[in-house]
């Protein structure tokens, strides 16, 4: 319970600079001399991948996804389900190692974790997808077992506290001084908090619900 305020500083933190980021790019003489009828895409919008690719992306980075196609479709209650059989079903979901695509979709009652992010109603056709911003997704984001037991397992692989290849993981990229020096303040905190241990995994979470993880830039 005590990460929460961290992971919320977190990503107060990393909206304040992709927001700086991409006005920046939108503003920079440099890019607009090089780019002025933005053929490049240097201004590119900022998109949210799907909640199917950002499935697939933390069972990635975590090391758990097999690229291999299921033996067998994954048994879900469909019909009438009651509320143990929809926490079973959750936890089915949860522990599915494969690709999205080989989800099975239950139309009365979609997965959570997809529905959350825009997953699209299957009882009815869609032309487009919707995007939302809800405050459930923030809460489904710091408290979904998924999410801890994946950014558990980024931090086992990612060992020592090397936040360095954490980022190069994660966002491709090297972090900046001043992410760098808010990582060792927040390992530093969590730390007195829960242990060393703790505190690298309430990183890893924190890391893989931010917008840059989620959005395409």
């Amino acid at each position: 319970m005590q990460c929460r305020p961290a992971c919320k500083q977190c990503l107060r933190v990393e909206t304040h600079q992709r927001f700086d980021l991409q006005n920046n790019d939108h503003n920079n003489p440099e890019v607009l001399k090089k780019d002025p009828n933005n053929d490049l895409y240097s201004r590119r919008d900022v998109r949210r991948i799907e909640a199917e690719a950002f499935r697939d992306s933390i069972l990635k980075v975590s090391g758990n996804l097999s690229y291999d196609k299921p033996v067998a479709p994954l048994k879900v209650k469909s019909q009438d389900p009651s509320p143990s059989d929809l926490m079973n079903n959750r936890k089915s979901y949860e522990s599915f190692p494969y690709r999205s695509v080989y989800l099975p979709v239950i139309r009365s009652h979609i997965y959570d974790f997809l529905s959350l992010l825009g997953f699209p109603n299957a009882t009815a056709s869609m032309g487009q997808r919707p995007l939302t911003t809800v405050p459930t997704q923030a809460l489904m984001m710091m408290n979904n077992p998924f999410l801890i037991n994946q950014a558990k397992s980024l931090s086992e692989r990612i060992k020592n506290g090397n936040f360095v290849n954490l980022y190069l993981l994660l966002y491709a990229r090297e972090p900046s001084d001043q992410e760098s020096e808010w990582i060792k303040n927040f390992i530093n905190e969590h730390t007195k908090i829960k242990g060393k241990e703790k505190a690298w995994e309430a990183l890893c979470h924190t890391l893989l619900i931010s917008n840059e993880f989620m959005h395409v830039w």
